[in-house]
């Protein structure tokens, strides 16, 4: 598990180069990429059964981490790193930070090991450090732009949006910036509602 594509696609070139390199009668090396600006089409690639005499290395990113099974996986290395996207509502600008996992994406990678039979995981951090990460992921909601959420409750003709009762309450700071961007691009009216446009 890396955190992005320029990361998985440079290990991937240095894999492939040392693949020619391997010794008479061992497997060669059968390099597959996972992440999400990838076509459809070549994501697929994962799920391709590992031709005789080679070993599949997979290098993706978090998109790996549920929702799918790779057969024949058998090994996991985790980074203990990701990629999040963070909204700083004061300036207005989105950056995408490379963070600490939480444990239930530790968890998770740690998963992909020997779904069907014996694996085992390794992280290239201390247990100590996997002590002292968050529990869980910090929902979207609370770290992104909310433009587009804003946008859609007033849509579903919600009026009062810092009255909106969300399962986990953005910062106000957010919904107020939200709301004076889509003033600022004349989707709202002097009234706080839709407009034509």
């Amino acid at each position: 598990f890396l955190t992005g594509q320029e990361e998985i696609e440079n290990l991937g070139r240095l894999l492939r180069a040392r693949s020619n390199q391997v010794s008479e009668g061992k497997p060669t090396l059968n390099v597959v990429l996972l992440f999400a600006a990838m076509p459809p089409e070549e994501q697929m690639r994962v799920f391709e059964r590992t031709p005789p005499g080679t070993r599949k290395i997979v290098l993706a990113t978090n998109i790996a981490e549920t929702s799918l099974t790779i057969n024949g996986i058998k090994y996991v290395v985790d980074s203990g790193l990701t990629k999040q996207r963070i909204y700083h509502p004061k300036s207005g600008v989105d950056e995408l930070v490379v963070t600490p996992v939480a444990v239930s994406q530790a968890t998770q990678r740690a998963g992909r090991a020997g779904r069907e039979g014996p694996g085992k995981c390794f992280r290239l951090y201390c247990e100590d450090v996997l002590d002292s990460l968050d529990q869980h992921v910090k929902p979207e909601l609370l770290r992104t732009n909310l433009g587009g959420v804003v946008l859609q409750l007033k849509a579903m003709g919600v009026d009062d949006i810092l009255a909106f009762p969300f399962i986990n309450k953005p910062p106000r700071e957010s919904l107020v910036r939200s709301l004076e961007l889509l003033f600022a691009l004349g989707a709202l009216g002097k009234d706080g509602k839709l407009n034509a446009i």
